[in-house]
């Protein structure tokens, strides 16, 4: 049966429907996966705690736009953003969710996805509800980084201990290219909002990350400021690493 309260919020529709229990709550389809999916991207929290007291499933993957299972509820929540929808799958299922997320055979976690997204308080909630393992918390920030997030960042740096190596990382990170993912179809649209956000990635990094460190994982050896002196949209980047005492004598050399 279907469920158009799930897409309108009609929350007395959908309760009527629930009580006839003539409806699949696994019904699983390939652009929008199951009611409970569906009811998260669409940001409807009361539809969502209608769903799940019923015994919808919150482990069951939605799926991505080629129709393809990826995303748990809570990960689904990250990937949107829906930080009350994420508090209210968290609370009933808890460290479950993140363990059975993994047996599923997800590749990113609900941290990863709300870092990647530039959720910035989302990632403070993920980061307060459970004690994440290094390597999950070392690629939020390596992602975050690149998307020129600084909320985000910040969120991590202060909440995680990093060691050094990765916070050079980041900050090589930040200050390339921001990584798309597909807004206005991989054009990017450098505004003086996203500037503003690059500039204070890199000074997020201030008080751990060196200005002159040097990435072993490129095939040419630069640090910070060759990397953000390639392109004149990162600009803003060169500057602020120079004002952070970056060596502009250092030079870069094919490996």
């Amino acid at each position: 049966m279907a469920f158009p309260g799930r897409r309108t919020n009609n929350q007395l529709q959908l309760g009527k429907l629930l009580k006839i229990e003539l409806h699949d709550l696994q019904l699983w389809t390939y652009n929008c996966g199951t009611p409970l999916h569906t009811a998260i991207i669409h940001g409807h929290l009361d539809v969502v705690k209608l769903l799940l007291f019923p015994d919808a499933d919150p482990y069951a993957l939605a799926p991505d736009i080629f129709g393809y299972p990826r995303d748990s509820a809570l990960s689904l929540a990250a990937r949107q953003g829906q930080r009350g929808i994420a508090w209210e799958l968290w609370t009933r299922n808890g460290e479950e969710a993140i363990q059975k997320a993994r047996a599923s055979g997800e590749t990113d976690t609900a941290l990863e996805l709300a870092s990647m997204f530039r959720f910035g308080d989302l990632v403070k909630d993920l980061l307060s509800w459970y004690k994440w393992d290094r390597k999950t918390q070392e690629r939020a920030l390596l992602l975050t980084a690149r998307r020129w997030a600084p909320d985000a960042v910040q969120a991590l740096v202060e909440t995680a201990r990093f060691e050094q190596r990765t916070l050079d990382d980041a900050l090589l990170s930040a200050s390339s290219m921001k990584l798309l993912l597909g807004e206005n179809g991989y054009k990017m649209m450098y505004n003086e909002a996203e500037y503003i956000n690059y500039e204070r990635t890199i000074n997020v990094f201030e008080a751990g990350a060196s200005p002159n460190s040097r990435s072993p994982d490129i095939s040419w050896d630069a640090n910070a400021i060759h990397i953000a002196a390639q392109k004149g949209e990162t600009t803003r980047g060169l500057k602020a690493l120079l004002q952070r005492g970056a060596d502009v004598h250092v030079l870069c050399t094919d490996k």
